[in-house]
């Protein structure tokens, strides 16, 4: 005689209703985790490589940059006034010099010389007609360079006292703004005129030199988070969205005699007071959809050594 089948009871079926809830609750909750976090890495991985080159871009052309690198307060001396149209560097601000290929000119020798080795205080500055060129380039004229209004460093090389009352050796300069019409005047020596920038009395050496730069500003609009690269005197460009802050740290270059807050900290300092030796950077991002839950602030830095 067959026994009667026998089902589940009422309180097995509430327990397994109860374990099968829990696990698809369990389950559910890490799809909906894992799902959260792909699609907040993935919002965040055009902001990371925007960052990444951005802090590249930067560092190329302060690789590139020459004399003192970057604009500060006093780099024309304590107190003197630079060109208006360039921009000072600070924490928030990096305003690189560049030079333009080719346009490098060798300052001619004080009438006198070697027993004269002194330039006087001058609003011009008599340098030879052609730029100095390797074997690749072709030499120009001062006039092809400096057409008007254009920027310049004077610099030099050599180990000797360059400006008076003030060793700058062995990176000497000055930055200047040639005429705005016609400063290269004259054919063999060439007088170049920059009468709104002053330079003060030289003590020329055989490795003294003016070269055309470009002075290149970065900084950061807060106001729409974005990057801007500036060539002076022109309309800012945009490098790239989504960047909150850029902060910019200086470790300063060998002491200079006679130029205030110029020494060699063990520390990067927020305000350049010399040439740096190298510049600490780092550019901020908040994810551009602020709306994903947990989305957070984004860096990059990068510590460039100078040459």
């Amino acid at each position: 005689m067959r026994r009667p089948t026998q089902g589940f009871t009422l309180l097995e079926l509430l327990v397994a209703s109860a374990i099968a809830l829990f696990l698809l609750t369990v389950i559910g909750s890490a799809i909906t985790s894992t799902l959260k976090l792909q699609a907040r890495e993935n919002q965040n991985v055009p902001v990371q490589q925007a960052l990444r080159a951005s802090v590249e871009v930067i560092a190329q052309e302060l690789r590139d940059a020459i004399g003192p690198k970057i604009i500060y307060t006093d780099m024309n001396g304590t107190g003197v006034a630079l060109p208006t149209a360039l921009r000072v560097s600070s924490n928030t601000v990096l305003t690189i010099l560049v030079p333009q290929p080719n346009s490098t000119f060798t300052v001619t020798q004080p009438v006198g010389y070697p027993s004269n080795i002194q330039v006087a205080a001058r609003t011009s500055t008599i340098i030879d007609q052609g730029s100095v060129t390797d074997s690749a380039a072709v030499s120009q004229p001062c006039s092809n360079a400096f057409s008007g209004s254009e920027f310049g460093v004077l610099y030099s090389t050599l180990s000797t006292t360059f400006q008076s009352n003030a060793s700058r050796a062995p990176n000497a300069f000055r930055v200047f703004q040639a005429a705005p019409s016609l400063p290269c005047v004259g054919n063999g020596p060439v007088v170049l005129n920059h009468p709104a920038t002053p330079l003060p009395t030289l003590n020329w050496n055989p490795n003294t030199y003016m070269v055309e730069v470009s002075p290149i500003t970065y900084y950061v609009d807060t106001s729409t988070n974005t990057l801007y690269r500036q060539l002076a005197g022109q309309t800012a460009q945009v490098v790239a969205y989504g960047i909150s802050n850029m902060a910019v740290t200086y470790l300063p270059d060998n002491t200079v005699a006679g130029l205030a807050n110029c020494s060699t900290p063990g520390t990067f300092t927020t305000v350049p007071g010399c040439a740096p030796r190298s510049i600490n950077l780092t550019l901020t991002s908040i994810p551009q959809k602020a709306a994903v839950t947990g989305a957070q602030s984004l860096t990059a830095s990068q510590i460039i050594f100078l040459r």
